[in-house]
């Protein structure tokens, strides 16, 4: 049995019940799917801070992905304002660069809850 570990950037917000995260590319869809157990794990330290059950996982071009899931990613939780889109797709073009990040390159949306 495989076990996969998902980073996140500290400050790790968001991820004490049920959240998304967002990933480019596809590479997630071919090792994950519902009901898989994966490790939470701070990208920083490489320490594993939780564990979290896969319930839904999805992929389309990062624009799609940000306008249908953004107001459920870990990082937007608790915000009402309607720019959790908008959000989402500039903190993840600062993280990994605007070479990487552009809303028509394929993403995927991993759906999670906390299990541990």
């Amino acid at each position: 049995m495989q076990h996969y570990a998902l980073d996140f950037m500290p400050p790790v917000l968001g991820i004490d019940d049920e959240f998304n995260t967002i990933r480019m590319g596809m590479k997630w869809t071919k090792l994950l799917k519902p009901s898989d157990i994966v490790y939470i794990q701070n990208s920083k330290d490489k320490m594993i801070i939780g564990k979290a059950v896969v319930t839904a996982i999805e992929s389309d071009q990062l624009g799609q992905i940000c306008l249908y899931h953004a107001s459920k990613n870990h990082t937007e939780l608790n915000q009402d304002d309607g720019h959790s889109t908008s959000r989402v797709y500039h903190l993840m073009k600062k993280m990994l660069g605007p070479h990487i990040v552009n809303y028509a390159k394929k993403a995927t949306v991993i759906y999670l809850k906390r299990i541990e």
